[in-house]
């Protein structure tokens, strides 16, 4: 480290997350080309793990072509509450046993802020070695883990070596011969538009944008986002983290159709079913939402999203569900659609929400989430919901 002032970031990627959870719950999964994806003839690789990728399979691509660069892959379902409990016990595991100054990034990945633990001998490899081993021993995951003095730069690591790789960034020479070197579109919140405007005007490189003296052209693609994105190729960036973790900021679920279809009462069935897995989320996180929508691809691969923001927060699955059949027959009735989804936003928890009649009752409010928690484990191994809270208990 150049400057013992710097804080030390950690930026945590647990690899191939669906695969690693499906091989960490079936360990005879283990050393087979496995991937993460739907059974349909639309249906794409969510998530392969390495020994499939050594065949070329890639996240995105059609299920089919999977199958065409290895006849012998596997092909196994989501399980996103399998994948759910893996991330919370991994987020649990760090706060409980390494520190609890975390930033929950998404489902498989978080920064960790560890200056307080680094001593002469308790050097941030060290740390990040014994984080790669507790991980991997507690709950069979892979994690590759990059180590700087800013969120950018730990997020840039990660990435840079895979799987069960350590990257520590820290100097200029560092910056020089780690970052500068990769493509453009490697460098994060760059995306594919983003990058092909980039390399239309000959910026190909982190160090071509790092060393980038027209700000008239920057300004051009970045707009006022053109100090945030130098700064970060010169290895300048935030080192804050915000310390809160675990609770969604929004719930969705959808499906692509075997057919383009304008059937409603087939469209009526994905958003029961969507209605009811975001129904139990909700409760397992103990969350209501506001603002619910209503998402469509068309035949011509145009999504659009109509949203509705209520007067007051629900979890209630049989308003979700009118709610959103309402903003479907509004806006998308009678359209030949390809993907149909829902979600809720605006999201807090039931003990924050206005006017709470538990607020003068506890008891009762704990007993509520702890009956929510039960039926939501139940509905879990059954994968189905077959339990929920009767009106009388909501009120």
């Amino acid at each position: 480290m150049s400057n013992t002032n710097r804080k030390v970031i950690i930026h945590i990627d647990i690899n191939a997350f669906f695969a690693s959870c499906e091989e960490a719950n079936n360990p005879s999964l283990r050393g087979k080309p496995i991937v993460v994806g739907g059974i349909t003839k639309r249906s794409v690789v969510a998530s392969p793990n390495y020994d499939a990728r050594k065949y070329g399979i890639k996240a995105g691509m059609p299920i089919f072509m999977a199958k065409n660069l290895c006849p012998k892959v596997i092909i196994v379902s989501h399980k996103f509450q399998l994948y759910e409990s893996y991330s919370r016990k991994f987020i649990s595991l760090l706060s409980e046993r390494v520190s609890n100054k975390i930033e929950y990034a998404s489902i498989d990945e978080c920064y960790m802020d560890i200056s307080h633990l680094v001593t002469s001998t308790n050097t941030p490899l060290k740390i990040a070695q014994r984080i790669q081993n507790l991980i991997k021993s507690e709950l069979n995951l892979g994690i590759s883990i990059g180590v700087s003095y800013n969120k950018f730069l730990a997020k840039m690591g990660s990435d840079y070596r895979k799987p069960m790789g350590i990257t520590q960034i820290f100097s200029k020479d560092d910056i020089k011969n780690i970052i500068w070197p990769q493509p453009i579109g490697n460098m994060f919140f760059v995306g594919k538009s983003l990058e092909r405007k980039l390399v239309n005007k000959g910026i190909k490189t982190i160090e071509d944008l790092a060393k980038c003296k027209n700000l008239f052209l920057l300004s051009s693609i970045f707009g006022s986002n053109k100090d945030f994105f130098l700064n970060n190729a010169n290895g300048i960036g935030d080192d804050e983290l915000i310390y809160s973790y675990g609770d969604p900021k929004s719930i969705s679920k959808s499906r692509t159709l075997l057919n383009d279809t304008k059937d409603f009462n087939e469209i009526k069935i994905y958003i029961k079913k969507f209605t009811q897995d975001i129904c139990s989320e909700l409760n397992y996180y103990e969350l209501e939402g506001k603002t619910l929508s209503v998402f469509i691809k068309s035949s011509k691969f145009v999504l659009t999203t109509k949203s509705k923001t209520l007067s007051k927060y629900t979890n209630d699955q049989e308003v979700m569900y009118i709610v959103f059949l309402n903003i479907f027959t509004e806006f998308f009735f009678n359209k030949k659609i390809r993907l149909i989804g829902v979600g809720i936003s605006n999201l807090k928890k039931i003990d924050e929400r206005e006017n709470n009649l538990f607020d003068k009752y506890p008891k009762h409010r704990s007993r509520i989430n702890s009956f929510r928690r039960i039926i939501n484990d139940i509905n879990n191994q059954f994968s189905k919901n077959i339990l929920k809270i009767a009106d009388k208990l909501k009120s």
